[in-house]
């Protein structure tokens, strides 16, 4: 089902509609020079309206890094302003993050880099209120240690990181890391707490990232492993051991590129890659789908996390399809039988790629990247307003 900005407007809280049609706005272009390019994350944003970022490519060209650049940490000020906060260096400084941020409350961004390090296997990364950089632990490899941290962390009240990195661990299958957070001086202690095994353990967990529920447990999604190859959703507890919860077979989907999100009322969502799904998981584990793509114009090739909005609609991207090829921004109302109501909020043009998903702000709009969008062709920070 398609339907215009209006509907979705609606159900976002926005009022009444006028029956406009969404636009977009694009508030910064990079140029793959300076100010960075390539943006694979999403956005945060702080109380004053203030976006912060990664670009993946661009900036330095340290060694260690892509031939693009090493790209940098950013933010776009509510007028548009564009600054860059940090650009990496490569090498022990860390080169090219492709997760997005994780902001605490006295303003420190928290990030990782899929190079750089010692062994050039990825960073995580703290950079404070002035752009002061603090290497927080450098990826080591081999058995004992993960590689690529492509996925965002999440924190607990304690100031603990947690995150997951795409290879490494016994099997090169992936790890699952705890940062612990030492009080006295500020620096943080790694702790593996599962190392995938690959097979039906699943292998190589996915630039989505880790959701947690109520009770400490967590959860996430592999892209591959799991009883038929096809990828899983797994959950793993602090205090006991990972549980596979779902191995996807490609008649309900494949290669979960996305993480999940939960709804608040003990269920979580997620999108696979191809075939293009979205389901649930509900509370007890079972796993529905709720909606396959089917026609182009719908969009094609999810690969971020959705966002819920307060009416419990699930809003999220695709990275190609669309009216004009570009990729969509799409809005899912969940259904009590499958029958989830699909609506594409926004069309983008073709090459714009929008693999990262949408924040909804303050201002009820949705603001996200694009990779290779924007005058340059090399990726952009958009608004999509009614």
């Amino acid at each position: 089902m398609r339907a215009g900005w209006c509907l979705a407007y609606f159900f976002l809280g926005g009022g009444i509609c006028t029956g406009r049609a969404a636009t977009e706005t694009v508030l910064h272009s990079f140029s793959g020079g300076a100010d960075g390019g390539f943006p694979f994350a999403g956005l945060i944003a702080d109380d004053s309206g203030n976006l912060y970022g990664t670009a993946w490519g661009g900036g330095n060209a340290g060694t260690g890094c892509d031939a693009l650049g090493c790209g940098l940490v950013f933010r776009v000020g509510p007028d548009g302003a564009f600054t860059a906060l940090h650009i990496f260096g490569g090498d022990a400084d860390g080169g090219n993050p492709s997760a997005a941020l994780l902001r605490d409350q006295a303003g420190n961004l928290y990030g990782t880099t899929a190079r750089g390090g010692p062994k050039g296997y990825g960073t995580v990364f703290r950079i404070d209120a002035v752009g002061h950089e603090t290497i927080l632990h450098s990826f080591l490899g081999g058995h004992d240690d993960g590689v690529d941290p492509a996925g965002p962390l999440i924190s607990d009240q304690a100031g603990n990181l947690f995150g997951t990195t795409n290879g490494g661990g016994a099997a090169n299958a992936g790890i699952m890391f705890e940062l612990v957070a030492n009080k006295a001086d500020g620096t943080m202690t790694e702790r593996v707490l599962h190392d995938f095994g690959g097979g039906q353990d699943g292998a190589h967990p996915n630039s989505g990232g880790l959701a947690a529920d109520n009770a400490d447990n967590f959860y996430g999604t592999t892209a591959a492993g799991g009883a038929a190859g096809k990828g899983t959703i797994f959950r793993m507890s602090l205090h006991g051991p990972e549980t596979v919860l779902h191995s996807f077979t490609g008649g309900d989907g494949a290669l979960p590129l996305g993480g999940l999100v939960f709804d608040g009322y003990g269920s979580f969502y997620g999108t696979t890659f191809q075939p293009g799904t979205i389901f649930k998981l509900a509370p007890r584990g079972t796993v529905t789908t709720e909606y396959r793509w089917h026609a182009p114009a719908d969009g094609a090739f999810p690969q971020a996390n959705m966002v819920a909005d307060a009416g419990a609609n699930l809003i999220g991207t695709n990275s190609a399809g669309g009216a004009r090829g570009g990729g969509t921004v799409f809005m899912v109302t969940p259904g009590r039988k499958g029958d989830a109501k699909y609506t594409v909020i926004y069309s983008f043009a073709s090459g714009a790629q929008p693999v990262a998903g949408v924040m909804i702000a303050k201002d009820r709009k949705l603001y996200g990247t694009t990779l290779t969008g924007g005058a340059s062709h090399k990726g952009s920070v958009y608004v999509i307003s009614p």
